[in-house]
């Protein structure tokens, strides 16, 4: 019998990559940015565009801050105790030339977890929303702390489930968990 499919984000969700970048930014340009002042996009919140942005992102993905940035709390015990009764699948809007960080990352912290690795932008068609591609998966739910993916994975009768973040505080879609370790509680009751 197929186990039934549980759809992780990567970025944010299994680790504080935001968090991390702050960190990161404030240490390289000696700057005081806060996390939870991140109500929309980072290039916003920074200032700049959409392409100095992923130069930016992709500094720190070849940081060492980004390569020794640890799971969220529990991420390890979970996946581990889920991994049992569900399949697991990652999926990702991060831009294809990140794949590498990801990947290594992945293989450091939480390997054998995902069946699958997916990437959002990585179709012949170009970009899919993530509650699209979940519905393919027959995910039962999304994991995700981004709005238009939660709002997507609604649409496409996927359960989501908001992983707590500043930019995310005004949705009211799904259920909000602040961390993974609330996760399993809410997934019995679905």
């Amino acid at each position: 019998m197929k186990k039934p499919v549980i759809v992780f984000d990567f970025d944010d969700t299994l680790l504080y990559t935001t968090r991390g970048f702050v960190d990161w930014y404030n240490a390289t340009y000696k700057t005081f940015l806060r996390y939870e002042d991140i109500v929309s996009d980072v290039a916003t919140f920074l200032g700049v565009t959409r392409d100095a942005e992923l130069g930016l992102w992709g500094d720190y993905f070849s940081s060492s801050t980004f390569s020794t940035l640890q799971p969220t709390p529990c991420l390890v015990d979970v996946l581990r105790a889920l991994h049992v009764n569900y399949e697991l699948i990652l999926l990702t809007n991060r831009e294809l030339e990140f794949k590498e960080s990801l990947y290594v990352w992945v293989n450091t912290y939480v390997p054998n977890m995902f069946s699958r690795i997916i990437f959002a932008r990585d179709f012949p068609e170009g970009k899919k929303p993530k509650g699209e591609v979940c519905k393919e998966m027959g995910a039962i739910c999304l994991v995700d702390d981004e709005p238009w993916n939660l709002v997507s994975a609604k649409e496409n009768g996927v359960h989501p489930i908001v992983f707590d973040a500043p930019w995310n505080q005004k949705e009211t879609i799904g259920n909000r968990i602040k961390t993974l370790e609330e996760f399993p509680a809410i997934l019995s009751n679905l």
